[in-house]
């Protein structure tokens, strides 16, 4: 495994195992809604802003995700 690949991957198991103080998931994503304290914060922007780039890449014809 590269360093970069290993790196990564050390990234994203500590990124997974997050907790609060009290021991519950501290969630990437809004599993329990939307401002929830057990949420990160400014996830209703990332949404914002998937959504923006989903409504664009969805104008445009193309016969592949390569094309893109």
């Amino acid at each position: 495994m590269d360093k970069y690949t290993y790196d990564t991957q050390k990234w994203l198991d500590d990124r997974f195992r997050q907790v609060t103080e009290e021991g519950i998931y501290f969630a990437h994503q809004p599993i329990y809604g939307f401002g929830d304290l057990n949420s990160e914060p400014y996830v209703i922007n990332r949404y914002m802003i998937t959504y923006h780039i989903m409504k664009a890449l969805s104008s445009i014809e193309f016969k592949s995700l390569l094309n893109i």
